[in-house]
């Protein structure tokens, strides 16, 4: 059984929130579906997998170890294509972290706060949901501290969800009791049982489980407030932030994605989500080159891609919590949480997930190791991660196409998806490495 800690704060005299509390939070519905439907966990094809049609790709990337001694002419025609391709496509994702840079200097100095609505902004509240496993304590206590250094903490509902197996879980929550007891609107411990059929450990399943006791708590307290009569919840001025257990904000990160939320238009509120761009700055400077190289250039592809072309949300994003739940949560029988999110809320709105940035961004830890080739291995089982987590999400993505009732905006978000998954970060890799092959062997 899940065991749920936690520490209501911060509560104001004058609530305005509605005054029913639901015993019974299963009735709460939103839209007439019930708030915490679950997925349908279904037996998995262990035939035929959609994401099999990457070996095609496969087949084909190497082109110049074969076509060369077929056409020479045309496979070298097609490989300058490919790179004047990619020169133009790499200046205009330049243009566009050039253009980041500069909102980002514009943010740190633009009073958010100042130019929103008195009354309108106190009633925004924030719910954040941070998973954890073996993260020791110390680390914890960072990532929980930029939250609560927040200017604007007393609307926050701070959620630490811990896994059954979690070591010295009791340690920890009297650890964080003790130093942020007065921090945050409420502080939330969730604990997410193992051995849950049809889920897979990791951070999906627990952030799912974090976020949907979070809401439980939240209406059971008069946080969200709920119609006595239809049992309708009014989930319009509350947003979530997921985020990871090394992350450190700036303090007006969640004053920045007030405004963001507050100004974004009534009819796309509910169906975009906003994303603040990581800068895997964490102790960076004490770490191996490979590392330091790596984080600079997961950041460009963040603003570049996955933001500018609206293919997915990473690691720490926000949402408005009326479209967290309009897409069942998080699909806990998958890994890739962050990408998996983006197809459910696309299947939920039955259009495409626009994704807005957050000029003020975010570090995060980067991926590293003691050693040099510590960093190497935890590489290698990172791409092996999310090598797995793309092949399911492109998998899940097929079938709810095929099946869903969003097949023509799923079109645009295909070509992007498999463009830059498959092309960018594979195939263009394997052409130049087949071709260089090749010169060599023609010297």
């Amino acid at each position: 059984m899940s065991t749920t800690v936690i520490s209501s704060l911060r509560r104001r005299s004058s609530n305005k929130f509605a005054p029913i509390c639901p015993d019974n939070t299963k009735d709460v519905t939103l839209n007439g579906e019930n708030v915490f439907a679950d997925y349908e966990i279904k037996p998995a094809n262990t035939v035929f997998r959609w994401n099999l049609l990457w070996l095609v790709v496969c087949l084909v990337a190497p082109y110049p170890l074969w076509a060369t001694f077929v056409n020479c002419t045309l496979s070298y025609e097609i490989t300058i294509f490919v790179n004047v391709f990619l020169v133009l496509n790499f200046t205009y994702t330049s243009i566009l972290c050039w253009i980041y840079m500069w909102k980002m200097i514009r943010s740190f100095h633009t009073p958010f706060w100042q130019e929103l609505d008195p009354e309108l902004r106190e009633k925004v509240q924030h719910l954040v949901v941070m998973p954890t496993y073996k993260e020791p304590v110390e680390l914890l206590m960072e990532t929980v501290s930029s939250v609560a250094n927040q200017s604007v903490a007393s609307s926050i509902i701070m959620v630490v969800g811990m896994e059954e197996k979690t070591p010295n879980q009791e340690e920890k929550k009297l650890a964080m009791r003790e130093r942020f007891g007065t921090s945050f609107k409420a502080l939330i411990f969730s604990v997410h049982p193992s051995g849950v059929p049809g889920e897979i450990p990791g951070a999906c399943s627990n952030r799912n489980h974090a976020s949907r006791t979070a809401v439980k708590y939240m209406i059971r307290e008069g946080l969200l407030p709920v119609d006595p009569r239809t049992k309708e919840v009014k989930l319009d001025l509350t947003t979530c932030t997921v985020i990871d257990a090394d992350t450190t904000f700036h303090y007006r990160f969640f004053e920045n994605l007030t405004w963001a939320f507050l100004n974004e238009k009534p009819d796309t509120r509910y169906t975009v989500c906003w994303q603040s761009p990581l800068f895997y700055n964490i102790t960076l400077d004490e770490r191996w080159f490979f590392t330091r190289v790596m984080g600079i250039l997961r950041s460009y592809f963040m603003v570049g891609f996955l933001i500018g072309s609206d293919i997915n949300t990473m690691s720490i994003y926000s949402m408005s919590l009326r479209l967290l739940v309009q897409g069942q949560f998080f699909h806990p029988g998958y890994q890739m949480d962050d990408i998996i999110y983006t197809l459910s809320a696309m299947r939920a709105t039955g259009s495409r997930i626009r994704i807005r940035t957050i000029g003020i961004p975010t570090l995060s830890g980067p991926t590293s190791g003691v050693s040099m080739l510590d960093e190497f291995k935890e590489w290698v089982v990172q791409a092996e991660r999310w090598t797995i987590g793309a092949a399911e999400v492109f998998h899940y993505f097929f079938v709810k196409l095929i099946k869903g009732s969003y097949f023509l905006p799923s079109f645009g978000y295909f070509w992007w998806f498999v463009y830059y998954y498959g092309f960018v970060l594979c195939v263009s890799g394997l052409i130049q490495v087949c071709n260089m092959i090749i010169q060599l062997v023609s010297l």
